[in-house]
């Protein structure tokens, strides 16, 4: 492959920028009925999503993952320096897993590569399995700067396979699971969620204890309905791989599953953010599932 160098020697590089973007604007066309302001939009995020992924020639194992900050320069703040959060796997990945079954799975592999370090952070915290890091980077090993949000903010797991998920549903390749290690990512997560939940013997039913729900201003609060919905979608993913690839499950992953706490106010009708938590109080948006 030439390098940018001898492309801008000999006259190339601009011709085969605009034929790199021709290629990649054919996977995604957009055609909006509406404003021309939310077509801009649209295809304005589609522009600096890819420009923070790899070239669809480029081997997946080049990619060490996509930052919030994206194409991350350092500077007041720092960009997170570059680290990868759960918002590649739940806010990013859906419209490229649509478009770029390709680089979707660059996604994956990332993932998969850190298994090491994500089984290193679960020992480390006593529990089985595999446990992702909040903030990871090429390791997969915790690097976040403030230790609380690496121990609390757990349902980074269940935000990682559910991006396995969806690959699976939109492409339906195996093959990531059978040659490329997603089993093991799936079935990692299943076994920490069981070594993860506690059993409360008056509510008949499996709390996560002690954690910090996407909303960041609470913290060691119990039974988090996102993370304890993610767990529970976690969980059923694996009983329903391991069907697909006629592998024994453990008959603790349906049984969590089936028994794990989604917080309800059966009066109000709603569910709450957390045990305790007041109507009314504010908290970010969270993704829709459906």
């Amino acid at each position: 492959m030439l390098t940018a160098l001898e492309l801008m020697a000999n006259g190339n590089l601009r011709p085969s920028h605009l034929r790199a973007w021709e290629e990649l604007w054919a996977g995604s066309t957009l055609e909006l009925t509406g404003p021309d302001d939310l077509s801009r939009a649209l295809i304005g995020c589609m522009f600096y999503l890819l420009s923070a992924f790899p070239s669809l020639h480029e081997a997946p194992g080049h990619f060490g993952g996509v930052s919030p900050g994206g194409l991350s320069n350092g500077g007041s703040g720092q960009d997170y320096w570059g680290h990868v959060f759960w918002d590649q796997d739940t806010w990013m990945y859906p419209s490229i897993g649509l478009f770029y079954p390709q680089l979707a799975r660059a996604v994956l592999e990332y993932r998969v590569r850190t298994v090491d370090g994500a089984k290193d952070n679960a020992e480390k915290q006593g529990y089985k399995g595999l446990k992702f890091p909040w903030e990871s980077a090429v390791s997969g090993r915790e690097v976040c700067p403030e230790d609380i949000y690496g121990q609390q903010e757990i349902h980074i797991n269940g935000d990682v396979t559910l991006a396995f998920q969806h690959y699976l549903y939109l492409t339906q390749d195996m093959s990531m699971f059978t040659e490329g290690r997603g089993s093991e990512v799936i079935w990692g997560v299943a076994d920490y969620w069981v070594s993860r939940v506690t059993w409360s013997a008056e509510e008949q039913n499996y709390h996560i204890l002690g954690v910090m729900p996407p909303d960041e201003y609470y913290y060691n609060v119990n039974n988090s309905v996102y993370t304890n919905t993610v767990a529970k979608f976690s969980l059923e993913f694996a009983v329903e791989l391991a069907a697909l690839l006629k592998y024994p499950a453990p008959r603790e992953w349906q049984q969590v599953a089936d028994k794990i706490k989604i917080p309800f106010d059966q009066k109000q009708k709603y569910h709450p953010e957390y045990d305790g938590y007041k109507k009314g109080e504010c908290f970010p948006p969270l993704p829709t599932f459906t």
